[in-house]
């Protein structure tokens, strides 16, 4: 692959297309997988990359969690990329969506494997905090969190009104703003439909 080639891929994503995710007490930025598809059929063309599922299956040790294997191609290079997904499931233990479970599974392990190529490789070398990010100093510790994160009174007031509207918690809900978590009760109080800006489920295909 020549420079010109590898410096497009690793060019950083505009701001609007990243998303954010809060996992182990940090905040984590990541790309959607089509934002990564579009990438690679900008700088690569269509036909000048693709990628081969080897395996994805439940994890042997917890059968929870969907493990995927993919084999990305460009050119005469292949290299490949692991990727994972928790299963969800209701109150009830019934599961919320499997087919969606292992869509989630194959989307991380192409973007591993484009991440390999350059793709977003920056995210996972660290980078600063987003604008909606803000630090304050805890004794000696720093820490970060969102400026625009709904109160609990209101998050409290959210589950509620899903609870009595009989619906689940849409996924990731820790990520949504108070903007969207106000605009998702009165959509539920009107029983209209809201649905958050970053809950669209990602496709690889």
């Amino acid at each position: 692959m020549d420079s010109e080639l590898s410096t497009a891929l690793s060019a950083p994503f505009p701001k609007e297309v990243e998303r954010s995710l809060d996992k182990g007490g940090a905040t984590l930025t990541y790309i959607p997988v089509s934002e990564v598809i579009v990438r690679l059929n900008d700088v690569l063309g269509v036909f000048g990359w693709s990628y081969t599922l080897v395996k994805c299956e439940r994890d042997v040790l917890d059968p929870d969690f969907l493990v995927a294997h993919v084999s990305m191609t460009v050119g005469d290079i292949t290299r490949d990329g692991v990727g994972g997904q928790k299963i969800k499931r209701m109150k009830s233990g019934d599961i919320v969506d499997l087919g969606d479970e292992y869509k989630g599974a194959v989307s991380d392990a192409l973007k591993k494997a484009a991440q390999s190529f350059g793709v977003g490789l920056y995210l996972a070398r660290g980078h600063s905090a987003p604008a909606s990010m803000q630090t304050r100093q805890q004794g000696d510790t720093t820490i970060t969190e969102r400026s625009d994160a709904p109160s609990e009174k209101q998050m409290w007031k959210y589950k509620s009104e899903l609870k009595k509207a009989g619906k689940l918690p849409p996924l990731n809900i820790d990520r949504m703003s108070k903007f969207e978590v106000s605009k998702a009760i009165d959509a539920l109080v009107n029983k209209e439909t809201f649905t958050p800006t970053y809950d669209e489920p990602e496709d690889p295909f």
